[in-house]
């Protein structure tokens, strides 16, 4: 049996054919499996965009994991409802063991709840409408049958990793195939399951027989945390967690420190019983109790209102995958090689769908480098104020002293010539006495003190005092000059 397994991230030009598909690149790897974004092609140009999933190489030599796989990847086949992900093939080429299933557009339950938890917290109705399409699924895979027989399929494990989003507001369940097969090994390989016992039932953590009470009661866990956005079960050690599971009571929903409905705790306690025969007896119970609380609390839980709410907590995604299929669709149209794509693996996970969101707290991502440009704009800005500031201190130190002699010059110009008080009139006019001396030189004094209109104000100095006037100097009429002549001496 051939364990090669080729990495399509380091193709270049051509792609990576992997039977009828075409890889386009890899998403993710999980516990078990590696996942790629595929194409199917067929025969008239037939094209379909698919999710791919191939066994890990260590798992690939293991004759009863590869049995069990296909087995339930069988049954997972046959499901066929609009909360289970929809399994197109199964398959294996030159011994690599696969499934292919429909494309989903969105995010799991784990990125949710980080992404809501940074924006404010997850809204209630919104965890109503996932956690309800969760237990629609779950029903139906529990009711399932195949020529009249039921399966008593068992999904085992329900978790954040395991429901999906899509931006279209639909909820997806996931895995139901490798999930039974996961339980399985975990009874020869240790740590396996590492990361999903906190989604565990209190009968699964004891090994005993398990129905599809068990799915109710992790059901119930995932929506204890959607709706208080904290991790219910947490430990020193996975034994530390399973302790939990099978002797502790959970905590009530209202002790995380807001007003939780107690409507929903009530639902919520119910569902997260220890004793099985005292929960939910099916998923559709649990079902009803929520839409029944969502009614009374007048909660608008819709489709319509959750794909807003992820189109625009995930705007940033979004954006960064229709810009790299556009890139792709260019570079196959130009026979060009497809631009590098980074390597996605970074994060563990089993979902299918667009590449898991960069968490900006993780401390292994670099933060982007900070912006210079407000730096070099408080620079230019500065420099501007200094130069301005410098050109109106030279004005007016230039207009500064034209405003002072302007106010002493008038005694000056008040003072009429000698001239105009001796020279004689005409004989045949009479005579134009002189204008008084205030008439014109208030006018100059007046003008020369006034500030410029389009400059900033400036404190003058007070104007000095005038001297007084010295009285007009009168001659001595002559001798023979007549006091009643109408001509001047």
């Amino acid at each position: 049996m051939s364990t090669q397994v080729p990495r399509p991230s380091t193709l270049s030009g051509a792609r990576e054919r992997f039977g009828k598909y075409e890889i386009i690149r890899r998403l993710a790897t999980g516990g078990m499996a590696e996942i790629y974004l595929a194409r199917a092609t067929g025969i008239e140009g037939f094209e379909k965009q698919v999710v791919l999933k191939r066994i890990l190489p260590q798992y690939a030599d293991d004759d009863e994991f590869v049995s069990m796989f296909l087995d339930e990847a069988r049954l997972a086949a046959t499901l066929h409802h609009s909360n289970v992900v929809q399994v197109f093939d199964i398959g294996a080429v030159d011994g690599q063991y696969f499934l292919s299933m429909e494309l989903l557009q969105g995010q799991d339950g784990r990125h949710l709840m980080r992404a809501a938890a940074r924006a404010g917290g997850l809204p209630i109705e919104h965890a109503l409408s996932i956690v309800m399409g969760v237990c629609a699924g779950l029903h139906y895979a529990h009711e399932h049958t195949v020529d009249g027989k039921p399966l008593g399929l068992v999904h085992r494990d329900v978790s954040p990793q395991n429901v999906f989003v899509t931006y279209d507001g639909n909820v997806k369940l996931l895995d139901f195939g490798i999930a039974r097969a996961s339980s399985r090994l975990s009874q020869t390989r240790a740590g396996s399951l590492k990361g999903k016992i906190a989604y565990m039932s209190p009968e699964q953590c004891s090994g005993l027989p398990l129905d599809r009470r068990s799915d109710v009661f992790s059901a119930s866990i995932f929506l204890w945390e959607m709706t208080t956005g904290r991790r219910l079960y947490t430990g020193d050690s996975d034994f530390e967690v399973m302790r939990k599971l099978r002797e502790e009571d959970p905590p009530r929903p209202s002790t995380v420190g807001f007003a939780y409905p107690r409507a929903l705790e009530r639902i919520v306690l119910k569902g997260l019983q220890r004793d099985r025969e005292q929960r939910y007896a099916s998923a559709e119970e649990l079902l009803l109790e929520l839409e029944a609380f969502a009614r009374e609390a007048r909660m608008p839980v819709s489709t319509v209102r959750l794909s807003k709410y992820m189109r625009e907590l995930f705007r940033d995604d979004i954006e960064m995958w229709n810009q790299r299929e556009r890139g792709e669709a260019l570079a196959l149209s130009s026979g060009m090689a497809p631009p590098a794509q980074e390597d996605l693996s970074r994060t563990e996970t089993s979902v299918p769908g667009p590449a898991p969101p960069i968490m900006y707290s993780d401390p292994a991502v670099p933060l982007p480098p900070p912006r210079r440009g407000r730096a070099w704009a408080a620079v230019v800005i500065g420099l501007f104020v200094g130069i301005l500031a410098t050109r109106m201190a030279t004005r007016h130190e230039t207009h500064a002293p034209t405003i002072v002699p302007a106010a002493a010059t008038v005694p000056t110009t008040t003072a009429p010539p000698a001239t105009t008080a001796t020279r004689p009139a005409p004989a045949a006019e009479l005579p134009t006495p002189p204008p008084p001396p205030s008439v014109e030189a208030a006018p100059v004094a007046k003008i020369a003190a006034k500030p410029p209109v389009d400059k900033p104000a400036i404190k003058r100095a007070p104007p000095p005092r005038r001297p007084p006037k010295k009285p007009l100097a009168t001659k001595k009429p002559p001798a023979n000059w007549d006091p009643e002549s109408i001509l001047p001496p």
